[in-house]
């Protein structure tokens, strides 16, 4: 018996490396692929304030009035958004059992 090898099982699960972190990049385009109406929200935001500094440098009163008023409605939108978003990732996520 001495004379015998060893037989060995070498049938273990194979193993995969973990995927390579999500860059900077990758992760932006991926949020506003989940979300595009924060990317709309803050492009409208900013649009808004652009034109109404511009309209009050100019000495448009009235118009920079308008555009700050516009401007409070496209955070306000911008906010509910975020809100959803937040919700429906939160739906999406598969939901885990705890054992007792």
């Amino acid at each position: 018996m001495a004379d015998r090898p060893t037989i060995v099982d070498l049938d273990l699960p194979s193993w995969t490396p973990p995927p390579p972190p999500e860059t900077t990049k990758q992760r932006l385009i991926r949020r506003i692929k989940e979300n595009p109406f924060v990317p709309m929200g803050l492009l409208g935001t900013v649009a808004a304030l652009t034109y109404g500094l511009a309209s009050f440098k100019r000495g448009r009163v009235q118009m920079s009035q308008y555009m700050m008023r516009v401007r409070v409605l496209a955070q306000g939108a911008t906010v509910l958004a975020i809100l959803i978003g937040v919700g429906l990732s939160a739906v999406k996520r598969p939901k885990t059992i705890k054992p007792n």
